[in-house]
């Protein structure tokens, strides 16, 4: 495995050699003629499945290469449901994304995301349907917001995740907010 990756290295710079200065290459090597080399790279392919990045939690877990794409698990997803209310296991899973240090801080709101749209998946109730839609919605808007902006501080960051995620479950807060910002 290990030689394999020398030689993996060894022809990717081999390639970025060839690609920008084939002439001093061909000097400085006069072992392997320029075209078995060309050959080697063409031939050469990866598996990518060693290189998968797996995420395995409690609670989640990631299969995918890209690590925000967060899948909620079944059993735990069943369980909960059965111990405590939807609006607890999303804070829940919320607080367990912005602790974690498997992400970006950027990330961090993605993977939250594509989580609850997991949890969204699993979840039979259409109350609790629409009041996962409406945590997306807010936080897609969060995330937009997040792109555009430098840099939003941590404790503000999950102080405002947290009341995106309790907006959508509270009704009352919702028309507090509409009656202060809506004319």
């Amino acid at each position: 495995m290990e030689t394999q990756i020398i030689h993996l290295c060894e022809i990717l710079f081999l390639k970025i050699v060839i690609n920008k200065v084939e002439y001093n290459f061909r000097i400085l090597n006069k072992e392997k003629p320029m075209e078995n080399i060309k050959d080697e790279l063409k031939t050469l392919k990866v598996d990518v499945t060693e290189k998968v990045l797996v995420i395995d939690e409690v609670e989640y877990m990631c299969k995918s290469s890209n690590k925000t794409k967060l899948e909620v698990k079944r059993d735990f997803i069943n369980d909960a449901i059965e111990k405590a209310t939807l609006k607890e296991i999303v804070i829940h899973l919320t607080n367990k994304v912005l602790d974690s240090d498997e992400f970006f801080v950027k990330q961090k709101v993605v993977a939250l995301i594509n989580l609850l749209k997991s949890v969204r998946d699993k979840v039979e109730n259409k109350k609790d349907i629409y009041s996962l839609n409406l945590v997306v919605r807010n936080l897609n808007s969060y995330h937009a917001t997040q792109k555009s902006e430098i840099m939003i501080r941590k404790d503000e960051r999950d102080f405002i995740v947290n009341t995106l995620v309790l907006l959508a479950f509270s009704s009352a807060f919702n028309n507090i907010l509409k009656n202060l910002y809506v004319k």
